[in-house]
């Protein structure tokens, strides 16, 4: 993050590095710089601002993280003190606001253990290879062993009955400006961004052409150069409504000084700016912006001083897909369009100004929608007049993937997904999930998604219903595509989660058999958002499936010569499985409870999931688990003894151990029946009745017996009971 990084990874950036270091101490104040701070732990508050011309509103959000990163890992490597590090950045700067900041590095010492004393030095106390090795790791010239005890920094210690060679390493203290002055530099021309360019004929490289730099520690300026631009305390206020430049007389002026030069430099009082403007515009016109987070989220650092004027458009526009509309207006525009309590869009919308509100700004924008919501509706009228069957032949031609061939060639994978799918949940109509599927991907054929990728399942939905499908059809279409992101809504027709599954399954299954694993650092198919989906699916439908019945079927729909010699269900299976884990903690379930019910695997989602919440509610009851669970391990203790003996009841002898096996015995019929019909809390209450039996025979009788027989069946009667805990539970996996 600092000078020396880069300087290995550019050349002509390391001469412009040194240059600058060798000035900056001679500019240092003497109030920060002094030998009196050394000694003491006086702190003050330091800022640093990169001004420049205007970055993409993109790059200013990772930039501030990246560079608060930056700037506390330079403290922390220097062991420099500081309270906190807050942020600040608009389009023209990105500033770190460091409170507390010590105003020098403290002077340290610290014990390093080096190589035993056998393998240091040899007969002759001479130093061997790891001694030189440690030697050279502290900076130190090697020295025999006979001159270690009149060392200062270098002694022997025993450790464990061995001696081991020791140092005290020192670091004196050092002023924080002038390791600031050194390191700022590199850490500013440091910063990642998506795009870098060079200006002039310097040998630097930026976002955007720096412009100034503040570098203010407490009231004095910490002097260093980046290109020709020599950092002091002169800002600048917002480029139309306050341009001039001004001095801050110290860090702490920073935020309010630039209030009055109308800049809003803290990104969250920006916000909060925008959405209490937005809120008065909502309530007077009766509407609600749509899309709210996502255009605000672009539009926040775009202005420093933002202002939000209302604009209009032809209500003729409206007759096209109010998501064509609120595309156009987000993407393009990043203007917040506006809908009624009922969802339908409105012709108004609001924009966000970076200067003060004329009738001009707001004529220029609506001069601007104009032609793009013109197109809009273009496309869906040309759209329209295309029957489904053509676009569906236009898939022909568009390739899904190189490996599993064209789009056409997945939707005729779908409709058969969908068959086994709809038979095996029994939801929906065969005709139905067969319909959907054959229509599954027309809009992708279409010019509207060629335009607008994201309006895909959305497009299909209105053209199926302009061509006379049924509107569980149609919404299918769309459905399939959901949860369109985390924590998005799930499909509710029956026929979109038929669909919705037939897709995830198909993307699951195609990509494994065509080598497209999602990795840990890279999932560009978004496998585990889908797997994530189709669970929730699962279990808020409340639907249960044999995953690995039904996977081995649909396997069967892509072609022989892709399936030969790979392992696609086992991949899947194994993919889903954490997946699973992650959606059952996040319905609340502790992870201990999630292992003790996948007992038997998680092979019906929906099963398990009914099963850890059961064994979570019976947890969750005073007194029962806790008993339970203390003769469990009563139980498990003596079963290390058991040696697989076949049970006898002739051979039970005393009244406890007779009392266990006729309640076993009378309640095998009912826990079973339970079992099946998913009734999985009367299942628990059932074990739990079992244990006050249990602790009478621990407390009663003599399990290991001296008579080996009854000892084997006593133990034998014990496996009985785990056998019953077991075809619930893992008690193995709970945790105290």
């Amino acid at each position: 993050v600092c000078s020396s990084d880069l300087e290995q990874k550019h050349p002509l950036l390391g001469r412009f590095l040194d240059a600058a270091k060798q000035e900056t101490s001679q500019r240092i104040p003497k109030e920060i710089l002094n030998d009196e701070i050394l000694s003491g732990d006086k702190k003050e508050d330091f800022i640093l601002e990169i001004g420049s011309e205007e970055m993409p509103a993109s790059f200013i959000q990772p930039a501030l993280e990246n560079l608060k990163n930056k700037v506390r890992t330079f403290l922390e490597q220097e062991n420099i003190p500081y309270d906190s590090i807050e942020m600040y950045g608009t389009p023209r700067r990105l500033t770190a606001y460091v409170q507390g900041l010590a105003l020098a590095k403290p002077a340290t010492t610290e014990e390093k253990r080096g190589p035993a004393l056998e393998s240091a030095y040899d007969s002759q106390g001479d130093p061997k290879p790891a001694a030189l090795g440690f030697f050279k790791s502290i900076s130190q010239n090697p020295i025999n062993l006979s001159e270690i005890d009149h060392h200062k920094n270098l002694f022997i210690r025993e450790v464990n009955g061995k001696l081991y060679l020791f140092a005290h390493i020192s670091t004196e203290s050092k002023p924080t400006a002038h390791l600031l002055a050194e390191n700022l530099p590199g850490i500013i021309l440091g910063i990642d961004f998506p795009k870098k360019m060079r200006w002039a004929d310097y040998d630097i490289s930026y976002a955007r052409p720096l412009r100034w730099i503040v570098a203010l520690f407490g009231k004095h300026v910490v002097p260093f150069s980046v290109g020709n631009i020599e950092a002091g305390r002169e800002s600048f206020g917002h480029r139309q409504l306050n341009p001039s430049g001004f001095a801050l007389e110290k860090a702490q002026d920073y935020l309010l000084l630039l209030k009055e030069h109308k800049v809003i430099a803290d990104v969250f009082e920006r916000r909060r700016l925008i959405l209490s403007q937005l809120e008065k515009i909502e309530s007077d016109l009766h509407a609600q912006a749509a899309d709210k987070e996502k255009v605000l989220e672009q539009v926040i650092n775009l202005v420093e001083w933002p202002e939000l004027l209302v604009g209009t458009f032809s209500k003729e526009y409206l007759k096209a897909p109010k998501e064509v509309l609120i595309s156009e207006m987000v993407e393009h525009q990043k203007y917040f369009p506006l809908v009624k309590s009922d969802g339908t869009l409105i012709n108004n919308f609001v924009i966000t100004a970076n200067t003060k509100p004329t009738p001009q700004i707001i004529e220029g924008n609506q001069r601007a929608l104009s032609p793009r919501l013109a197109d809009g509706l273009a496309l869906y009228q040309i759209d329209l007049k295309i029957p489904l069957s053509e676009f569906n032949e236009r898939l022909k031609s568009i390739t899904y993937q190189k490996t599993l061939g064209s789009v056409y060639s997945k939707v005729e994978r779908l409709i058969k997904h969908a068959e086994v799918l709809q038979r095996y949940l029994d939801i929906s109509t065969p005709e139905k999930a067969k319909r959907a599927a054959l229509y599954s991907k027309c809009d992708i054929a279409s010019k509207m998604v060629y335009e607008f990728p994201d309006l895909q399942g959305i497009m299909g939905k209105y053209y199926a219903l302009a061509h006379g499908e049924e509107e569980e059809v149609a919404n299918a279409i769309e459905e399939q595509w959901m949860p369109r992101g985390e924590n998005a809504p799930l499909p509710s027709t029956e026929t979109g989660i038929i669909l919705s599954l037939a897709e995830k399954f198909d993307n699951l299954l195609g990509c494994l058999l065509a080598g497209l694993k999602a990795s840990s650092s890279s999932d560009p198919y978004g496998l585990r958002r889908q797997a994530l989906g189709m669970i929730k699916m699962l279990i808020s439908h409340s639907l249960r499936l044999p995953l690995k019945e039904v996977l081995d079927e649909l396997v069967l729909h892509f072609p022989e010569e892709l399936r030969k010699g790979k392992k696609a269900v086992p991949d899947v299976l194994e993919f889903l499985m954490n997946r699973i884990k992650t959606v059952f903690l996040e319905y609340g379930l502790a992870k201990d409870e999630v292992e003790a019910s996948a007992a038997a695997g998680f092979d019906d989602i929906y099963d398990s999931f009914l099963k850890a919440q059961a064994l979570k509610s019976f947890r969750e009851k005073e007194g029962r688990f806790i008993k339970l669970f203390e003769v469990y391990k009563r139980a498990k203790g003596q079963l290390n003894e058991n040696n697989g003996n076949l049970f006898t009841e002739s051979l039970l002898k005393e009244k406890a151990e007779i009392s266990l096996h006729q309640l076993l015995k009378n309640s095998e019929e009912p826990f079973m029946s339970a079992l099946t019909n998913r009734q999985y809390d009367n299942a628990y209450t059932m074990i739990a009745d079992i244990q006050p039996a249990l602790a009478a025979l621990f407390d009663e009788v003599k399990i290991l017996a001296d008579d080996p027989k009854v000892r084997s069946n006593r133990l034998a009667l014990l496996q009985i009971v785990f056998d019953r805990f077991s075809k619930l539970l893992d008690f193995s996996k709970i945790k105290e």
